[in-house]
């Protein structure tokens, strides 16, 4: 390997692995995009707020989606280029992954312990590793915060090879903040780079270095309380949210959550003293468990070092990222206990910052058994691929479905979608449709009011439904989209009501009750 890598090295320089990464996650995520065929309901939750962003502004933008910069980036790009939005939205996430994975290869690099075998086993490792590598496809926010993150963390690291100034601790600073704006748990790396210098730095330095990365997080967190005092501040639902999650003495969700489980028979009445607590550890075990199945592959190379002796001074050789994955793990913890939700992409961010890690068990593991060192790279590029290429049947049925809506379909409020993503691609939009959704027995009220003309209902192999409706409805379909795997969108057509039936007009003379007042009368 070694003078393969020097040949690398020689002609490309010594920043050939972080190109590299760079140019190669543009490939996968260009390989990721094309080979999927319907949009993540988050993207279009995106590319909605940028077309509200370019038609009304940023008041309605605000008022539509409270966390605005991506949609904004998106609305930016594809009015400065022409491309439509969505493509738009795809170039700028490609754009901050592949950036979040040179980064990640030169921060390797410029390790005062790393050398270029590290940045090459890195580059392999930034781009095979499933925990992130997944979701190329995926429109998300998680990119920007992946990216700013990473930018971040390389400014840390260089500041502190600099000599530790006070302009320079400023610029990791700012990247957190950037981090920040795509998702706002970015806030808990303050808080691992203070834990970094007060245990790194020096002993004399310690107060000095602390307050240098701490400075912006401190004025920031004094001018918002004097804000908020003054009641000049009014707070989006999600930062109030995040503050409730962040509340360790408050009462957090998984308590009533729990109760009710009990009262539901789900968990057995004598745990009901115990059921709270089952519910708490059982959702924070979640996140080793997601963890451990997101480095797939990798988890071998990840605990090799630990297996042989070395891990605690791998540990200290990356004690940044170390206190990061720390930070990040309490973010979860908090998310956890608060919604008991847990996304498998809120931990990726777990898996990227032991990347370093994994490289340097990847190299141990190769100088270990260098006999098995194509086995092992060959392991690495087959995930790299297995991220970006799936077999599974798509879900084209439903761009399918939206297509025909729109072409057969004048009247869009009188067409009643199931699944937003089909009024998506039948152009829409997603927001609104997503909250129009009805209940089972609300659309069979709507149906019987023929409040719909048609309705595009969602069938499923695993919990079949539709046909079952319709025959108790009285209704017929009139197409259906399927994926091939038991997914199915159906088109519904609905009769308009029957006209009541005309009474012929009833003369004076025949009429009993006229007569009668009219004889009335006569008398």
């Amino acid at each position: 390997m070694a003078p393969v890598i020097g040949r690398l090295n020689a002609r490309l320089g010594p920043s050939a692995p972080a190109w590299t990464a760079f140019l190669v996650s543009l490939v996968l995520s260009a390989i990721a995009v094309g080979g999927s065929s319907v949009l993540n309901r988050d993207g279009m939750l995106y590319v909605d707020a940028a077309h509200t962003f370019l038609a009304d502004g940023y008041p309605a933008l605000l008022g539509s989606f409270d966390w605005p910069l991506l949609p904004m980036l998106i609305a930016g790009l594809g009015k400065l280029t022409g491309i439509d939005l969505e493509t738009a939205g795809q170039v700028v996430n490609g754009l901050f992954l592949a950036g979040a994975c040179a980064l990640m290869v030169d921060l390797a690099r410029r390790h005062p312990q790393g050398d270029a075998s590290l940045a090459w086993a890195t580059c392999l490792v930034v781009l095979a590793m499933p925990g992130y590598n997944g979701y190329r496809d995926q429109l998300l926010r998680e990119y920007g915060y992946w990216f700013f993150a990473m930018l971040a963390f390389w400014l840390a690291l260089r500041w502190e090879r600099a000599g530790c100034g006070w302009r320079d601790a400023l610029f990791c600073q700012l990247a957190l903040v950037a981090a920040m704006l795509f998702r706002l748990e970015a806030v808990v790396f303050f808080l691992a780079l203070m834990a970094w210098q007060a245990t790194a730095a020096p002993a004399g330095e310690r107060i000095r270095r602390v307050a240098a990365v701490a400075a912006l997080p401190l004025l920031t967190l004094v001018l918002l309380v004097l804000l908020d005092g003054a009641g000049l501040i009014d707070w989006p639902a999600r930062v109030l949210r995040y503050l409730n999650a962040a509340n360790l003495l408050g009462a957090h969700n998984w308590s009533e959550h729990a109760a009710r489980l009990v009262s539901a028979g789900i968990l057995p009445e004598y745990s009901r003293k115990e059921a709270g607590y089952i519910l708490f550890f059982g959702m924070l075990s979640l996140i080793p468990i997601k963890f451990i199945k997101m480095l797939g592959a990798f988890l071998v190379p990840f605990a090799y070092p630990a297996f042989v002796g070395a891990g605690q001074a791998l540990v200290r050789r990356w004690a940044l990222l170390a206190w990061a994955f720390l930070a990040h793990v309490l973010a979860l913890m908090l998310f956890a206990a608060d919604l008991l939700f847990l996304s498998s992409r809120y931990v990726s961010m777990l898996t990227l910052l032991v990347v370093p890690m994994v490289a340097t068990g990847l190299l141990m593991l190769l100088r270990r058994w260098p006999r098995w060192r194509w086995a092992i790279i060959g392991t690495g590029l087959v995930t790299m691929l297995a991220n970006v290429v799936s077999l599974a049947p798509g879900q084209a049925h439903l761009s399918a479905a939206g297509a025909w809506l729109a072409t057969h379909s004048p009247d869009s409020a009188q067409v009643y979608v199931e699944d937003p993503r089909v009024a998506y691609y039948a152009g829409w939009g997603f927001a609104g449709r997503k909250r129009q959704v009805l209940d089972r027995q609300a659309l069979a009220q709507a149906a019987a009011k023929a409040e719909f003309s048609m309705l595009a209902l969602s069938d499923s192999q695993r919990m079949p439904w539709v046909d079952a409706w319709l025959a108790a409805s009285g209704l017929q379909a009139i197409g259906r989209f399927d994926n091939g795997a038991g997914e199915a969108v159906v088109i519904v057509r609905v009769p308009p009501p029957m006209p009541a039936p005309a009474q012929a007009p009833v003369s004076a003379s025949e009429s009993p009750e006229r007569g009668h007042l009219m004889g009335n009368s006569a008398e």
